[in-house]
C-alpha cells in the first residue's frame, strides 16, 4: 500500500517510524484492523496527492501545521487537530514550510468500516480541533504498543481501540460543541493532579472536594472526555509506570509495587495480570530475553 509514510520518506527524521500489520483473511472478515500505523516528524515540506486507496486514514497533528484538501474543501491543520477521511476519494495534504508537523497516523479497514464511515460522514465532521486531545493520543499510543509487541490478542484489541477512536470522533457533531470551556479546564486540572499523584492513595471524595465538583458530575464528564473511568485511568497510570520500572530498573517487585501506589504485591500482581495478561515477573523476564536476543543478533 502506498502509505502516508512512503509518500515523503526522505523528508522525516530518524525518530519517525511505521508499523505494518499483516492480518489473516478471517480477521479481515470479522474485525476492524490496522493496515499501518506510525509517527512522523517532518523536516521538509511535501505535498501528497492521491485517491483510490482502499483504506481509511486517521491523523492527529501533535505539532506544527499543514493543509488537507478533501471533498473539495480546504482545511488548515494545526497542533491538536484530528482528521478522518476515506482514502478512496481524492485528497491531498501538505506540511507547512515554516512549521513542519509532527503527527500520529493510522490506516485501517474492516468489513463494516465503509458503512461506519458513511454514517459518520453524513452527520459528523472530518476535521476537528478538540479542547482535549489526550483521549485520541492515548488510544493511538495503545494501538502502537500492542501492534509493536504483536501477540494472540492484538487483532481483537486493535479492533476495539479503532472503534473507540471512531466513537470519540462521533462526539463532535456538526455545529455542536460538547464540552464547555469551564469543564474542559477543570477536567484538565484534575487529570494533571492525578498524573502527579497517582503513586499515592487517591480517593474520589478528595478530588471532588479539592476541585469543587460532585461525584456524579465528575465521573460522568471524565468518562465522556477521556473515554475511561477515573479508577481505570489511575490504574493504567500505575501499570504504565510499573512496566517502565520492570524494563529499565533493578528494583524488586515489592519495591516497584510500592513505588507505583499498590498497597501490597499480591494486589499489584492481580491488577497487572488483568491489564497485561501476564504477571510482572513474566513481563520482566520476557523483556530481558528479547533484549538478549537483540544484542546477540547485533553481534554484541
Amino acid at each position: 500500500m502506498d502509505s502516508l509514510f512512503d509518500s515523503f520518506k526522505s523528508n522525516y527524521t530518524k525518530d519517525s517510524y511505521r508499523i505494518m500489520s499483516t492480518v489473516s483473511a478471517s480477521v479481515k472478515e470479522t474485525f476492524f484492523y490496522v493496515q499501518e500505523i506510525g509517527y512522523l516528524d517532518v523536516i521538509k515540506p511535501y505535498n501528497t496527492i492521491r485517491d483510490n486507496l482502499d483504506s481509511f486514514l486517521f491523523v492527529i497533528i501533535l505539532d506544527g501545521k499543514g493543509e488537507l484538501i478533501y471533498n473539495n474543501r480546504s482545511y488548515t491543520l494545526t497542533k491538536g487537530c484530528c482528521f478522518l477521511i476515506d482514502c478512496l476519494k481524492p485528497h491531498s495534504y501538505k506540511s507547512s514550510l515554516s512549521e513542519p508537523w509532527k503527527l500520529l497516523w493510522l490506516h485501517f479497514n474492516g468489513p463494516t468500516a465503509r458503512g461506519y464511515y458513511e454514517y459518520f460522514a453524513n452527520a459528523y465532521i472530518n476535521v476537528i480541533h478538540p479542547d482535549i486531545i489526550d483521549p485520541f493520543e492515548d488510544l493511538m499510543r495503545q494501538l502502537i504498543e500492542i501492534n509493536t509487541r504483536h501477540d494472540s490478542s492484538t487483532e481483537v484489541r486493535s479492533s476495539k481501540l479503532i472503534v473507540d477512536l471512531l466513537t470519540l470522533m462521533m462526539t463532535f457533531k456538526k455545529n455542536d460543541t460538547i464540552y464547555t470551556s469551564q469543564i474542559v479546564r477543570k477536567l484538565a486540572e484534575i487529570r494533571r493532579y492525578i498524573n502527579r499523584n497517582y503513586t499515592t492513595d487517591i480517593y474520589l471524595e478528595t478530588i471532588c472536594e479539592k476541585f469543587n465538583i460532585s461525584k456524579f458530575h465528575l465521573t460522568k464528564e471524565f468518562k465522556k472526555a477521556y473515554g475511561i473511568t477515573i479508577a481505570k485511568y489511575i490504574m493504567q497510570k500505575r501499570i504504565g509506570n510499573a512496566k517502565w520500572l520492570l524494563k529499565y530498573s533493578d528494583k524488586t517487585l515489592e519495591e516497584i509495587s510500592a513505588a507505583c501506589g499498590f498497597y501490597d504485591t499480591c494486589y499489584f500482581n492481580k491488577q497487572f495480570k488483568a491489564i497485561e495478561s501476564t504477571t510482572p515477573y513474566k513481563y520482566r523476564k520476557s523483556w530481558l530475553e528479547k533484549n538478549i536476543e537483540l544484542k546477540t543478533d547485533d553481534g554484541e
